[in-house]
């Protein structure tokens, strides 16, 4: 049976790995963070992960909010001053520089 996190493996990673409590270890900023990730990964998986973003606001919808918190809930991008929407778009911005 697929788990929650087969349906987006690489925003797994991404959040998971990059944005867990200790994420300022890769950075002071979100934008430094993004940068690390990008330059770990690679250009094939940074596409992957926009896509899985994209996937999720799509599949999740006007319950977005709440998925994001019921998959991801150590991480508050409203304190960041983000919407779900919001956060995501700023992610992929910056993983497109």
């Amino acid at each position: 049976m697929p788990t929650q996190s087969d349906a987006y493996p690489e925003l797994e990673v991404f959040v998971g790995g990059w944005f867990h409590q200790d994420w300022g270890a890769f950075g002071e900023t979100v934008e430094e963070v993004v940068q690390d990730y990008k330059k770990v990964v690679g250009q094939i998986r940074v596409s992957q992960v926009c896509a899985e973003m994209d996937q999720f606001i799509q599949e999740n919808g006007p319950t977005v909010e709440f998925a994001f918190e019921q998959r991801w809930g150590w991480l508050r991008p409203a304190g960041l001053g983000y919407t779900i929407p919001e956060f995501f778009e700023e992610l992929k911005r910056i993983l497109s520089t």
